[in-house]
């Protein structure tokens, strides 16, 4: 279209060229004389040549005129190749990074703030068209993401939006609005994203696997209506704040052997990250009151571990403070831990011949109740003792009652020769009510009767294949070579130390086969045979120790990691219907409850201002799940119904925000580039141009007076030189 279409008129002046050349032929007459026909051949080519050449010079004359007329009239070019078709609306939709990294500061603004105020800008361009805004972070926003025309309500609702948290993808948000732009009706749609320069949020949108489906999509997306062909789908991408990314964040907090034993020492380990260039010394973390200072090198993390005692069983929150700078939210991080009363252990023993630490239970009980243990070998009453990590009852093989299973937590069987089908089934019941198993033949057992009963060609609860014992004249003894994995439950207590492989001798083991499809080494033997196994069976885990618990065969009880070993190995296997505290959003709370815990009713009370309601679920199984956790901060599941011990009427699960929110390294120029390339967008930075006016005058179309000026000029040149170049030729 033109603005100025009255200009138009002078497309009539390129005539003008064409009258004056037949005005300047009608002045000459032509005169046959008898010469002539000597030259009629070459006159014939030269009246050819000079022809062309006057019609070349006669067009580039009107070319001129007309496109000097055209530039006046000052042509805008609409539709599919420019921006919009005349009186088209527009559907909208805006993506609204409201993530955690979004809290940073920026010179005494937050980057929400600057973000709020670039979605106004947009908003003021968008008056009396549908827009709808897709907010990622973990908000419940359904509202703002209805395509709506009143834009000043909408502009109250981001206004109103909470505080920064969660975690964006904007992969995510682009699907979804797209998705929005499918189902609306208009031909004209504008798509934009409002965020900050973090790279960590872009980085599903930049894999190949999202590029071309996505441009793809953006095809379908773009209109295709409209009388002059429908309107390209725009797609602006506004990044709002700066590159800075100097942050100090609380990357976890987390207790070293969960979980905790009411009355017993504990440790917390808080890991502090420095997402910057800068060394950070002086850095005070605060754990519940206990102060620690700490440096951090750059992109480096500092572990600290500070103790506690708990003293009461139940639920406890950790809250781990810092002096950091940037982001907030990543200063404070609380976890939940689950503190138990004494495990209750049940040791099945095979060998009690009466004699102090003659029997197969005899290492294994000091270690798990030294108090108790002291008190039994000076011939005192052990009841009522408090202070011991679990409450241990031995039964010798032959007396031991199935029945009883359901009173423990843990059961162990030390060097059992075998089981009778029953007392098989019995076990296999106990651990998928819950219950923990802790296998350690010896002498005495028989492995034809473990294999049959308990492996059963890898679909029995015990972890692998059992091979007879090694020689007893110790030709193939051994020695424990070391841990396969330091950051397992059961043997964190060992990392960090400077000689976590304890010196211990083994005259003799089980050769065992892990079950390939579940089972893991946790660690081995100098000849590569594997000392301790786990498989998962049920609810809880089962491990597998591949030599007696007690020193017949080896050295193990004598050493200092037998202790430590013996209770992180028990409260692992008391944690089966522990379900994880600690979660990311959108991972589902689970609550369960075991035998003796009669819930049928639960009432889930998610965090304080979030706005959401408590919610009553029923208890189906043992078991209640809560999967609406998509915002940060502290739940709490309280027994509304049933009967359940104190401690368990009030737990707390904790929603952390992802630690890779913490990172706030930027995108590059160069990254950006291969961004738009890619995924078809243009950028606006608003620090250096107006969002306003590079969205209006996109709208407005592609002016064209300019170009055509331009090729005006280019033409005028190319007319000078032909004339002179002829006119020489001629003179």
């Amino acid at each position: 279209m033109f603005l100025n279409i009255t200009m138009l008129a002078g497309l009539a002046g390129a005539v003008i060229p064409l009258v004056l050349h037949l005005l300047s032929r009608s002045r000459y007459r032509t005169v046959e004389w008898g010469a002539m026909m000597f030259l009629e051949v070459a006159e014939a080519r030269v009246m050819q040549s000079a022809r062309v050449k006057q019609i070349i010079i006669l067009l580039l004359r009107m070319l001129i005129v007309s496109g000097l007329a055209m530039a006046l009239a000052q042509p805008v070019i609409r539709g599919r190749w420019g921006g919009l078709a005349r009186d088209s609306r527009i559907s909208a939709v805006i993506v609204l990074d409201c993530s955690a990294s979004m809290g940073f500061d920026e010179n005494g603004k937050s980057r929400m703030e600057l973000a709020r105020a670039a979605v106004l800008n947009i908003l003021e361009t968008l008056r009396e068209n549908r827009v709808a805004i897709v907010v990622l972070g973990g908000r419940d926003t359904e509202e703002l993401a209805t395509p709506t025309t009143d834009l000043q309500q909408l502009a109250q609702k981001v206004m109103a939006l909470g505080a920064p948290a969660g975690r964006a993808e904007i992969s995510s948000g682009l699907l979804k609005a797209a998705e929005i732009l499918d189902k609306t009706g208009e031909p004209t749609r504008e798509m934009y994203v409002v965020c900050d320069r973090q790279a960590s949020s872009w980085r599903e949108a930049g894999l190949e696997g999202f590029k071309a489906p996505w441009r793809a999509r953006l095809a379908r997306v773009s209109g295709g209506g409209g009388a002059e062909g429908g309107a390209r789908t725009r797609f602006l991408v506004v990044p709002v704040g700066s590159d800075k990314s100097e942050n100090l964040a609380i990357e976890s907090v987390e207790l070293i052997n969960p979980p905790a034993v009411r009355d017993q020492p504990a440790e917390i380990e808080v890991k502090v990250h420095n997402f910057g260039q800068q060394y950070r010394s002086g850095v005070e973390l605060n754990v519940d009151g206990t102060k620690t200072i700490l440096a951090v090198a750059p992109d480096m993390v500092t572990t600290a571990r500070v103790p506690i005692r708990p003293y009461q069983a139940g639920s406890k929150l950790v809250t781990a403070t810092l002096t950091g700078s940037g982001l907030k939210f990543d200063d404070r991080l609380q976890a939940a831990i689950e503190i138990i009363d004494p495990i209750r252990v049940l040791i099945i023993s095979g060998d009690e011949r009466g004699t102090f630490l003659q029997n197969e239970s005899d290492f294994l009980r000091i270690a798990l109740a030294p108090k108790a243990a002291d008190l039994k070998q000076r011939g005192q009453s052990t009841e009522g003792i408090h202070g011991d990590p679990c409450h241990v009852d031995v039964e010798q093989y032959e007396q031991w009652n199935e029945d009883a299973l359901r009173s423990y937590q843990v059961v162990v069987l030390a060097n059992v020769a075998q089981l009778t089908q029953g007392q098989a089934v019995a076990l296999e019941q106990f651990v998928y009510e819950g219950g923990g198993l802790w296998i350690a033949p010896g002498n005495l057992t028989r492995v034809e009767n473990y294999n049959a009963l308990l492996y059963r060609d890898g679909t029995g609860i015990m972890p692998a294949k059992l091979s007879p014992a090694t020689a007893e004249d110790g030709s193939e003894s051994t020695v424990l070579q070391g841990i396969t994995d330091f950051d397992h439950p059961a043997l964190r207590f060992l990392k960090g130390r400077p000689d976590p492989i304890p010196a211990v001798a083994i005259g003799r083991y089980f050769p065992a086969e892990p079950r390939p499809r579940d089972a893991k080494v946790l660690g081995q033997f100098a000849s590569g045979k594997p000392f301790l196994i786990e498989s998962l069976a049920g609810r809880t885990h089962v491990l597998l120790m591949t030599v007696p618990i007690d020193a017949d065969w080896g050295t193990l009880p004598l050493t200092n990691f037998y202790l430590p070993f013996a209770q992180s190995a028990v409260r692992y296997l008391a944690s089966g219907l522990l379900a994880e505290r600690n979660l990311v959003p959108g991972q589902p709370i689970i609550a369960r409850f075991g035998p003796g815990m009669d819930a049928r009713k639960v009432e889930v009370r998610p965090p304080a201002g979030v706005g959401a309601k408590p919610v009553i679920l029923p208890v189906t199984g043992g078991e209640v799940r809560f999967a609406d956790t998509q915002h940060p901060g502290v739940y709490e599941l309280i027994v509304v119904d049933g009967t359940v011990p104190a401690w368990a009427k009030r737990v707390q699960y904790v929603v952390q925000t992802p630690p890779r929110e913490s990172d706030l390294s930027p995108l590059t120029a160069a990254q950006w580039a291969e961004l738009g390339r890619a995924l078809d967008f243009e950028m606006i930075d608003p620090a250096e141009q107006s969002i306003a006016e590079v969205v209006g005058k996109a709208r407005r179309g592609r002016e064209l007076w300019l170009t055509l000026v331009g090729l005006v000029v280019v033409l005028s040149i190319v007319e000078l030189a032909v004339v002179r170049r002829w006119t020489g030729e001629g003179r």
